[in-house]
Parts: structure tokens; sequence; C-alpha cells
């Protein structure tokens, strides 16, 4: 298979609600299976990402044109609201305060 260079979608940042399935954190699985002998040393070396996204909550979804996961579609269910980590995390839905 051709491996390509993209960024993740929404601007390589999966909208703010997910993480990136990049080479950095692939080869951070990889080399943690390795570790337990899931896989070789060797597979965990040339281990590489899709550029898809990894939704922090099952509501986000959505695909790009290369069918790769976004999360830029969908919305927190009804008595909850998304909310934006201050530490740069992916957003998540919370329960709502009493009141909203």
């Amino acid at each position: 298979s051709t491996v390509e260079c993209l960024a993740c979608p929404g601007d390589g940042a999966c909208a703010g609600r997910g993480t990136c399935r990049d080479d950095q954190i692939a080869k951070a699985d990889a080399a943690n299976a390795a570790a337990n002998s899931y896989i070789s040393n060797t597979s965990a070396m040339l281990a590489y990402g899709n550029g898809s996204c990894v939704c922090s909550e099952p509501y986000f979804s959505g695909n790009d044109s290369f069918g790769r996961a976004t999360c830029a579609e969908g919305s927190c269910p009804a008595g909850t609201e998304e909310v934006s980590p201050v530490d740069g995390a992916p957003n998540t839905c919370q329960n709502c305060s009493v009141g909203k």
C-alpha cells in the first residue's frame, strides 16, 4: 500500500474532538505492544499512522473524502454539553450544570 503524508482532518486537529492517529501515536502504541510481546520490535519500529481521528466521544463522527474519521459531525446528547478542556485535550460531553 502507498503511504501518504496527510495531516489529520479538521485542520490537523480532528475538529478539536479527537486525537490524530499520526506516526507518533502509532509508534507509541506499537512499542507498547512490542513490550508486551504482541508484535515484534521490528514491526513496532516500522509502524506509521493513517491520519485518521479517534473521536473522544461516540457521539462525534464523520469521514472525509479519503474515508478517514474526522469527528466533525454529531453533537452531545440532551442533558450534556460539549466542553473544551483548558489543557488542550479533545472536547468531551459533560452533564449540563443545573439550570442550563
